[in-house]
């Protein structure tokens, strides 16, 4: 399953996570082989500040839902501030996600974080509460 079909059947398959949750965002990025992450096709990374405290919980949420498509993508669902951190780090595959991946849902915070990224921005307006210095 490539593509745009992919993407619909996901976020079909996550619209009890997404009306649970509420994430900011969730976004799918193709795997490359060598990335510093898991062994699958592809991976996702989910943010939402309504996701439980235990990470293991957190993925076993997501993969109840999607299913057997669970077996292609690898899960990563992050508090905002947790992703805030990932990014300040310059985790690889964050980057990678922001430049290349598909936005499955977005409130707007993920296009926010992509274009201040592309224009080389070092502060990050999410919200009128929430400002990242990514120095």
């Amino acid at each position: 399953m490539e593509g745009e079909k992919l993407i619909e059947n996901i976020k079909t398959r996550l619209e009890k996570v997404i009306n649970e949750t509420d994430p900011e965002f969730i976004v799918l990025t193709k795997a490359i082989e060598g990335e510093e992450r898991g062994e699958k096709d592809y991976y996702m990374i989910i943010v939402s500040e309504n996701i439980p405290t235990d990470p293991k919980e957190r993925i076993e949420m997501i993969k109840k839902e999607l299913g057997e498509l669970s077996e292609q993508i690898d899960i990563y669902p992050y508090k905002l501030l947790e992703f805030k951190n990932l990014l300040s780090k310059k985790q690889p595959y964050v980057i990678r996600a922001i430049d290349e991946g598909k936005a499955i849902y977005d409130k707007g915070t993920f296009q926010k974080i992509r274009d201040a990224i592309h224009q080389g921005l070092k502060r990050i307006v999410i919200n009128e509460e929430t400002i990242w210095d990514l120095r």
